[in-house]
C-alpha cells in the first residue's frame, strides 16, 4: 500500500484529501490549479499520472535517453570515448 505522510499522519495514498495540498494550489491560475488536481488524483489512484507525463516531456521532440546509453551508445558519446 503507499503510504502519504501529511501532518505527521500515515494514509493510504487512495484517501488523500485534497485539503492537503490547498496552500500549494492558491497561487495557480484556474487552468493550472484543474491540471495540478488532476494530475493529484491520478496518482493518488493509480500511482502514477499520464498527465504529468505528457507535462514533464511536452518540450522534447524525443525523450531523453537515460546516462548509460549517451555514454555508451555509437549513437551518442560512445563513438568518441
Amino acid at each position: 500500500m503507499t503510504e502519504n505522510k501529511t501532518n505527521n499522519i500515515t494514509k493510504p495514498a487512495s484517501t488523500i484529501d485534497l485539503k492537503d495540498y490547498a496552500k500549494y494550489l492558491e497561487g495557480l491560475t484556474e487552468q493550472e490549479r484543474a491540471a495540478a488536481i488532476s494530475i493529484l488524483t491520478e496518482y493518488s489512484k493509480n500511482g502514477y499520472s499520464t498527465l504529468m507525463d505528457d507535462l514533464k516531456y511536452a518540450d522534447f521532440e524525443e525523450i531523453p535517453v537515460d546516462i548509460d546509453t549517451f555514454l555508451d551508445s555509437d549513437d551518442y558519446l560512445g563513438q568518441g570515448l
